[in-house]
């Protein structure tokens, strides 16, 4: 019998890959909704199968890359950056946490051009609001 090491995977890493918490997949687990097939706990820490993970929250989703750039007004902004964040969730927090001029506008995409301006926005945050999707 031949194990493929990239079905099986740990609490964190099926968190980062199917974009839910930790916490979600082991209640998951403790709960009985993944089941003895499906996930296991070695040593203190809940091991899963992709199998048991697609069947509750479906294909694993690509990993999403998120940029984001300071403006200031109409003609200044900061170059875009590129985010640690995986989800739009996290990168709206790392943006407002990274934001370095108060008075500004946040604005968090997808791609940037060669010239660093973000293509497409999917976020922004202006001084004193909250974030609105775009």
């Amino acid at each position: 019998m031949k194990i493929n090491f990239e079905d099986v995977m740990t609490t964190q890493e099926a968190s980062e890959r199917y974009h839910r918490t930790a916490h979600t997949i082991k209640q998951a687990c403790d709960s009985g909704r993944l089941t003895g097939e499906e996930c296991r706990k070695s040593g203190g820490v809940w091991l899963i199968t992709r199998e048991g993970m697609e069947r509750l929250y479906g294909k694993e989703q690509p990993k999403q890359a998120y940029y984001f750039a300071e403006l200031q007004n109409a003609g200044s902004y900061r170059q875009a950056e590129k985010l640690k964040a995986t989800s739009l969730r996290a990168a709206k927090r790392e943006a407002s946490m990274r934001q370095v001029f108060q008075g500004t506008t946040l604005e968090i995409g997808n791609s940037v051009n060669e010239d660093g301006f973000i293509l497409n926005p999917v976020a922004r945050k202006e001084d004193g609001k909250t974030w609105e999707t775009i």
